[in-house]
């Protein structure tokens, strides 16, 4: 079997230790390992029960810090909006009668939660360098990171992990897996997905040209997977000439009655067709309907289809569509 070296990243409540192995056929190697024995996420709820606790001074003029019944309560509620702020922007704490019958609510961002601990956050990231250098293997050589410890669901842990070596993301959140198709608006992106390695992702284009992109890009773009769409969009304007406006109203009906009649159209998202707009050289009327299938070649024949008979119908009430014109006002002496 391929030899691979495999990093564990175990950060719990109190502990914090970094291994990196190597596994060859079933035989596992400890390579080098690294840590901080005082660290971990009791650390981080201590930095939020203190802002909470001159939150609570500021606004109340009292003192909580020497009553330990209200200091649990308090680090019980910022334990719970920890893990909240694994999975949302922000966090509410509501304590009835925290101290001295005083009732306490308030509200952390996620941002403000790794603002406080950001000094946390990096020297997490120093036992990683250092069983890099004590094995004497570079980060584009570590295969697999392996997630130990509740404290690693922190978004920001993931982050500066990803950022550090590339494909975290990737591995973890999988926006997109080989044979899928993928484009990016941020960037010249698009193209079929053939492969996924930790430190590359490898992209066929239409032209078949093949995009090498390092990892890390996806952590900063946006991806759009067209693979996991589940119709594809009709969506064109359709401009008639101004002297056929008291016909439109005739051939935007027949328009809906064909494309309620069509069974390549997607009729759980109901076809929409209405006059749109008076523009500079047409009177314009829209078609927006989702098809049944995702596939592109069977969308553009079916969008073909479509279009084909909107012009038929167009035809068939002796309208045309519209060309763009010019009007001149000539004012002859």
């Amino acid at each position: 079997k391929t030899e691979q070296s495999v990093l564990i990243f175990d950060l719990g409540g109190g502990t914090f230790d970094v291994s990196l192995l190597n596994i060859d056929d079933g035989i596992f190697e400890v390579m080098a390992t690294a840590g901080n024995t005082h660290l971990g996420g009791e650390d981080f709820d201590n930095r939020m029960v203190t802002h909470f606790s001159t939150e609570f001074k500021r606004k109340y003029k009292k003192d909580l810090t020497g009553n330990e019944r209200s200091l649990r309560r308090l680090r019980t509620a910022c334990e719970r909006a920890k893990r909240t702020l694994s999975s949302s922007t922000q966090a509410h704490l509501e304590i009835d009668s925290l101290f001295d019958g005083t009732d306490f609510n308030s509200t952390i961002t996620r941002a403000r939660f790794e603002d406080m601990n950001m000094d946390y956050f990096r020297k997490c990231m120093e036992p990683v360098e250092k069983v890099l250098r004590d094995s004497k293997i570079s980060k584009t050589q570590v295969h697999e990171i392996v997630l130990v410890g509740g404290s690693t669901r922190i978004p920001k842990i993931q982050s500066m992990l990803s950022n550090f070596f590339g494909g975290l993301m990737i591995y973890f959140d999988r926006p997109f897996k080989v044979g899928e198709f993928i484009k990016s608006p941020d960037r010249n992106i698009e193209g079929i997905v053939e492969s996924i390695g930790w430190r590359l992702t490898i992209v066929r284009t239409f032209s078949k040209n093949v995009l090498y992109i390092p990892n890390s890009a996806f952590s900063n773009i946006i991806v759009e997977n067209a693979t996991r769409m589940t119709n594809r969009r009709i969506n064109e304007v359709i401009g008639l000439r101004y002297e056929d406006l008291d016909k439109i109203p005739e051939i935007v009906n027949k328009v809906r009655a064909y494309l309620d009649q069509n069974n390549n159209i997607d009729h759980t998202n109901k076809p929409v067709v209405y006059f749109k707009s008076f523009s500079a050289s047409s009177c314009d009327f829209f078609i927006y309907a989702f098809t049944n299938t995702k596939d592109w070649r069977e969308f553009l024949e079916i969008k073909e289809d479509v279009l084909y008979q909107t012009s038929k119908i167009i035809s068939e009430n002796n309208a045309a569509i519209a060309f763009p014109t010019t009007t001149i006002d000539w004012t002859q002496n």
